[in-house]
């Protein structure tokens, strides 16, 4: 029994082994090293530009709501500037004038700030449907071409719908952890 067991190391440690594990090393590195190039060349590029239009397309979407958030702030104060000047007149008038400049006051203060607030959740209703299908698009893209890459990379035509919802599963693991 021990003569086994010190052949069967001799055998494992001789030369003929160790160069059949050297070259071993050297196909699994070299291999390793083909697929890097591949992944980093062929997805890597592609999913940072649907990154950067992401980005960009959002903060054009931000920029945008800020501009008709200005802009409803100038109407407002134009119209809180009309506000006051009615004020100046309705204290001028009667008692029974004041009265009815004041329901008037209200009625345009209540209707101002329902459009503006209408105008507003539009405004971020727009946006946030744009960046959802943006991302759908995106999501899409990155799947199609990961199936292209790995159809590539495994010189397999198989059944690339399992491989399609495979990888939709892991690219919606993926954004939820954004």
């Amino acid at each position: 029994m021990p003569y086994f067991l010190i052949s069967a190391a001799v055998d494992m440690f001789s030369p003929e082994n160790l160069a059949g594990y050297a070259a071993t090393a050297v196909v699994a590195i070299i291999g390793f090293l083909i697929t890097w190039f591949l992944l980093k060349k062929i997805l890597y590029k592609p999913m940072m530009k649907v990154s950067d239009a992401r980005k960009e397309a959002v903060s054009s979407g931000l920029r945008s709501n800020e501009e008709e958030k200005e802009r409803l702030e100038k109407a407002k104060s134009a119209l809180e500037t009309d506000q006051e000047e009615a004020l100046k007149k309705q204290q001028e008038q009667a008692e029974d004038a004041r009265k009815t400049l004041a329901l008037e006051r209200e009625s345009l203060l209540h209707d101002a700030h329902r459009k503006a607030d209408s105008i507003v959740a539009n405004a971020q209703k727009n946006a946030d449907q744009l960046l959802r299908e943006q991302e759908e698009r995106y999501r899409s893209d990155v799947i199609d071409m990961s199936l292209k890459v790995l159809a590539a990379v495994l010189h397999e035509k198989g059944n690339t719908e399992d491989s399609r919802e495979e990888i939709t599963a892991m690219v919606d693991t993926m954004l939820k952890k954004e």
